[in-house]
């Protein structure tokens, strides 16, 4: 089966604005079944709906704004999961780091990316727990998240909604990760290729 410009237009319009809100539909229809498991444990999309929410309040709280930048040290784990939806439906920039990188490496994109905020997974990372201290961030944050640390509020930092795919004068990518569908029209195309392809693959 073959999709035509019109078919992934039309599937392109239908996905959610935001990251976060494609978990919506899930939390509503079957929140009991499971959405995250690491190591610690388990959240349905139910309880997973709610810690994002509980996260919201807490990093709006810590100071996170629309378009602000924060760091995420850590590794792959439902904190990690978490805090990445909740900045998503802040419409903040996450900026999500390997807790593995060294310590140079780390500090290299902190100073680069211009974080407002740096969070560290230090309940289910004893590397961002080591990147944590060297940063003399304190441990806070909601409990449903388990222990996580928070770097100190960088108040001269400006809120700033960069498209991630356009270059800046450095040519140095801050490492965004985006929080909303791109709408510009080079996107769009590559997009469309990309189900199309799809559909012959399913179609084979």
């Amino acid at each position: 089966v073959r999709i035509s410009d019109a078919q992934a237009s039309a599937i392109l319009t239908a996905l959610p604005t935001r990251i976060s809100d494609a978990l919506n539909p899930w939390a509503e229809l079957s929140p009991d079944r499971p959405a995250l498991v690491d190591a610690t444990g388990t959240w349905t999309y139910g309880q997973l709906s709610a810690v994002i929410v509980e996260a919201q309040e807490w990093l709006r709280g810590s100071g996170v704004r629309p378009g602000d930048r924060v760091m995420i040290v850590g590794e792959n784990c439902r904190a990690f999961a978490a805090l990445l939806l909740a900045l998503a439906a802040l419409d903040a920039w996450a900026v999500p780091v390997n807790a593995y990188l060294s310590a140079r490496e780390i500090d290299g994109i902190r100073d680069h990316c211009g974080a407002r905020r740096i969070l560290y997974t230090i309940g289910a990372s004893p590397h961002a727990a080591d990147h944590a201290k060297r940063h003399e961030a304190v441990v806070e944050g909601p409990l449903s998240l388990g222990p996580i640390a928070i770097g100190p509020l960088q108040p001269d930092v400006e809120p700033e909604p960069v498209d991630p795919h356009i270059q800046h004068p450095a040519r140095q990518p801050r490492g965004l990760l985006p929080r909303r569908r791109i709408h510009h029209r080079a996107s769009h195309r590559h997009r469309m290729h990309f189900l199309r392809h799809i559909g012959k693959l399913e179609h084979n």
